[in-house]
């Protein structure tokens, strides 16, 4: 056992003690149960690296079948990286009733699609890169991929903004880690005969509303976060909920599996762990600095650093001028 191991499970069995002792707890001990929440994800987060296939949508808004995709995160003291690549488009359904601007002149419907997007944070911003392609659907069903790739799109945003924080830590919230970011406090729990505290308080989710979490949190197994939903202050239906299976042994274990839903949006995710290991890719981070920062000179810029009256962000659209001289750095 290394000596990261033996000291996070010395915190653990202090705070499992006061934990069984009673099945009902006071304020004390139901934070006794996010404390040790709170450090397993601070050891987590220092130092991993995980590669997964991912079954979601490559647009959102669109009726589509899952596409899947391949990531791969890192993570080390406080800096991430996250690269995503599609290997398997969804097919999606025509419509008569999206945005005009959607359909071309002879009415055919064009879907834009996520294909590939690079994630950094290098402790002090966060740098998105996304590259789309089109697809053009006839009503009467028959498809076709552009083969013209779309320009790039490359977002950028300050520290603390919840927006990529969404888009990188989801993937972690399917596998069990990161949510003691997300939870304040807990105001009610329970453990069972198994170990499993369903917990209960409020927090955010990636965003400055408030609402409450619900969690079940196996205390005999790291504390890993088995199933979780979030509900919005005033409302009855979940906005998020997630759950966790397979448990998959490492240094620092995780979930192997997740099902991640938003049902409100009609989102969908599924995740399965291809790889895992404790210590960070330094090779990925470097080569994910280097995609946001040296990108192809018809990239539009979208600065949410730099907002303005209206709450929009500052947009660069390349010049035809631009786009002649190549890579930007």
């Amino acid at each position: 056992m290394s000596i990261r191991q033996r000291s996070l499970m010395m915190t653990v069995c202090v705070y499992f003690v006061q934990i069984m002792l009673l099945q009902h707890f006071n304020p004390a001990e139901a934070q006794s149960i996010k404390d040790i929440l709170d450090s397993y994800d601070a050891q987590f987060l220092s130092n991993f690296n995980v590669n997964l296939i991912v079954s979601c949508k490559s647009n959102v808004g669109v009726d589509q079948d899952p596409s899947t995709f391949t990531l791969q995160i890192t993570g080390n003291d406080g800096k991430y990286a996250l690269v995503q690549n599609r290997t398997l488009l969804g097919a999606s359904r025509y419509s008569k009733k999206a945005n005009p601007l959607d359909y071309d002149s002879a009415g055919n419907y064009i879907v834009t699609n996520m294909k590939m997007r690079t994630i950094a944070f290098d402790g002090a911003s966060w740098k998105i890169r996304s590259e789309y392609d089109n697809c053009v659907l006839k009503e009467t069903g028959e498809a076709s991929l552009l083969t013209d790739a779309l320009a790039a799109r490359l977002e950028l945003y300050p520290v603390n903004h919840h927006d990529p924080e969404n888009l990188f830590f989801r993937y972690l919230l399917s596998l069990g880690r990161g949510y003691s970011q997300l939870l304040d406090t807990i105001t009610s729990s329970t453990v069972d005969s198994g170990g499993i505290a369903t917990v209960v308080g409020p927090g955010s989710l990636f965003s400055s509303d408030k609402g409450m979490w619900r969690m079940e949190i196996d205390t005999k197994h790291d504390y890993l976060v088995r199933s979780a939903s979030f509900t919005l202050s005033g409302h009855e239906k979940p906005l998020f909920t997630c759950k966790s299976q397979n448990y998959w042994n490492a240094e620092l274990p995780m979930y192997a599996n997740g099902d991640l839903e938003f049902p409100i949006r009609s989102y969908k995710m599924t995740t399965r762990i291809t790889k895992y290991i404790t210590t960070h890719d330094q090779t990925l981070f470097d080569a994910s600095i280097n995609s946001v920062t040296n990108y192809p000179s018809d990239t539009s810029i979208m600065d949410f650093s730099r907002i303005d009256a209206d709450g929009m962000p500052f947009v660069v659209v390349p010049l035809p001028s631009d786009i002649s001289q190549g890579i930007v750095k």
